[in-house]
Parts: C-alpha cells; sequence; structure tokens
C-alpha cells in the first residue's frame, strides 16, 4: 500500500529524467533529516521513508508486482532515469517516521466507508476503544481534500491534512476541520492496521499479565542507561541514543515482538524503563541484553560495554535468578 502525507511538499512535480535520483535522497536526507520520496509514473509508483543516518523502508508497485525495503528503494534508483517518474518530497516528523515507515505493511480492516452510513466521529470513537494500531484514509469531496488520522494502540498520536501546511500537523483544531468537511462535503474512509505479531506470541487475549513483570524494569533501565553513557562519553558517536536504540528494536520486532516499538510495550526514556507486555522475564531480559550487545559491537564499544555488563550482571545477580534469568558471558 502506498500512503504519502496530505499536505503540500517541500518540493513538488521533479521529474525523474533530469534528476539523479541518489543524490537527491541524499541531499534530501541530510536537508530535512526524515521524511518521504515519492514517485509516480505511468505505470508504477514508489515512495522511500528516511531519517537522517539511513533509508528506513520503501515500497513499489506496477500492476502484478509490490516489492519492498531495499530491493524497492533499488528497483526505484534503477528505473527512475527512463521512467519519467513525477518526484515529491515530503518533511516528516522524526517522532513519526517509524509509523510512516511501518505503513507499507498496512492490513485493510474496512475500505470505501461512507458518510452516508457511517459519522466520521463515530468512527474515530469505535477504532478507539478497539485499540487500532494503524490510520484512517479520509477523501473529501472525491478526493479534493482530505486527511489521515494516526493511531497508535487507540491513542490518536497525529495527523495529515491536505489543507494544513509545513510539518504533519496533529492538532485537535485540524482533526475538528476533518470531521465538519467530511459531514458538510460527504467522504469516504479506508481503515487499515499495521500488523503487530505479538497478538500471535505466547499470550493470548485471554491470558492475565505475568506477575512481577516490573521487578526488572529497573536492572534493565540501569543496563540501557550503563550503555546510554558510553556511547554520550564517544565523541564519535553524534546520533541520538533513543533513536540509535529503537532501530535496534525495530530490526529485532521479527524475533522479538513485545520490543516493536509500535507496539509501544517496552519503553526506555530518561533513564527509565515501563514494560506492559505479557512476555516473561526468560523471554524480555535476554532480548534486551542481545540489543545492548549488539549495539555496543556495532559502535565499536564493545569492550567497555563487557565491563559495564560483567558489573552489572554481579550487581542484580539475586533479582536474576529468583526471576529465572541466567544472563550469558557477554
Amino acid at each position: 500500500m502506498i500512503i504519502v502525507p496530505k499536505e503540500r511538499p517541500v518540493i513538488a512535480r521533479l521529474n525523474s529524467y533530469y534528476v539523479d535520483v541518489p543524490k537527491l535522497f541524499e541531499h534530501y536526507q541530510g536537508e530535512l533529516g526524515a521524511g518521504g520520496i515519492h514517485f509516480k509514473g505511468p505505470g508504477s509508483e514508489g515512495i522511500i521513508f528516511f531519517d537522517k543516518d539511513e533509508m528506513l523502508n520503501a515500497v513499489f508497485r506496477r500492476k502484478g508486482e509490490t516489492i519492498y525495503g531495499r530491493e524497492a528503494a533499488g528497483r526505484i534508483f534503477q528505473e527512475a532515469p527512463n521512467a519519467s517518474y513525477e518526484i515529491d518530497v515530503y518533511r516528516i516528523d522524526s517522532e513519526q517516521i517509524y509509523f510512516w515507515a511501518n505503513i507499507p505493511s498496512s492490513q485493510d480492516v474496512y475500505r470505501n466507508l461512507t458518510t452516508d452510513f457511517t459519522d466520521l466521529e463515530g468512527l474515530i470513537r469505535k477504532m478507539r476503544a478497539e485499540k487500532l494500531t494503524g490510520f484512517i484514509d479520509v477523501a473529501i469531496d472525491k478526493g479534493m481534500e482530505g486527511g489521515l488520522i494516526l493511531f497508535n494502540q487507540g491513542e490518536i498520536i497525529g495527523g495529515s491534512y491536505s489543507w494544513a501546511r509545513g510539518n504533519l500537523d496533529g492538532s485537535i483544531r485540524n482533526l475538528k476541520i476533518l470531521i465538519k468537511k467530511s459531514r458538510d462535503r460527504g467522504g469516504v474512509f479506508q481503515v487499515c492496521r499495521i500488523p503487530s505479531s505479538q497478538q500471535e506470541l505466547k499470550a493470548g487475549p485471554g491470558m492475565p499479565p505475568v506477575a512481577g513483570q516490573g521487578d526488572l524494569c529497573g536492572p534493565l533501565a540501569d543496563l540501557l542507561a550503563a550503555l546510554e553513557g558510553l556511547f554520550r562519553s564517544n565523541r564519535k558517536f553524534k546520533k541520538d541514543f533513543g533513536t540509535v536504540l529503537r532501530k535496534k528494536f525495530v530490526e529485532k520486532a521479527d524475533r522479538y515482538a513485545f520490543l516493536d516499538p509500535f507496539a509501544g510495550e517496552f519503553r526506555y526514556a530518561n533513564q527509565e524503563v515501563v514494560f506492559t507486555g505479557r512476555a516473561a522475564h526468560q523471554d524480555l531480559v535476554p532480548a534486551v541484553m542481545e540489543c545492548a550487545l549488539e549495539l555496543a559491537c556495532e559502535y565499536g564499544m564493545d569492550g567497555p560495554y563487557r565491563k559495564v555488563f560483567d558489573s552489572w550482571r554481579g550487581r542484580y545477580a539475586n533479582e536474576l535468578a529468583g526471576a529465572g534469568v541466567e544472563p550469558p558471558d557477554e
């Protein structure tokens, strides 16, 4: 599925025949920090999502074919010189870019709901009650205007509106305008869910949370805070630690769904950990340790990290043993 922001792009209607697309990507990656580049031609379409460090996701689609990720970006770069794509570049808030990067994997929940039978405000209430992680795509007056309402676990986390300018806008004011426009001029709604595999794991919907899960949040917070301290003390490290950690969790989400930032079960911020999921200690703690070690190795800090880890393991030996967790020798 290819969904683009509703706002005006920062630059519009470039023709790929005259543009070096890889250099265009590099330029706006540095200029915007986070965003999307949309390509549309007579027989194909694609979009690339990025942050300041890397390409996060891409999708390329033509009749009978849809591909994702780096393969999709490679296809776009390959075909751009001869495809005469019309190119639009959009700025996307860095706090929302990971949500947008997962939109291509979204699945239909409801299609082509109309204001003849569905009130948008009522639909929003329903999606809140159902804890939707996904979006409502609203087309007003046969697509003349529109908006996107973004949800995470039933909470509205942002929006995108065709009449807004600049950054994506999650204000209540624009949401109310969208609801009014849909009532006054008619609208069509598509509801899509971003799949989250954690619903298919060991804990079914009728199972209670694991008791005492919060007992190890403190030790995990100390481990990640120590790792963050190593990163901050390294002058060569110029990135935001929280962003790097979230990327690692996204990378591991297929294996450890409870770490997926879009699921919102595990959160690390301000040197504190909050975990609201059902994963057992024996699954959660090794998963976080694995991510921490990989980050340290990837950024050349594995030596200092191993010393930090040994100290941490000794300090919390009783808590870990009591929870049935046996940390490996890092």
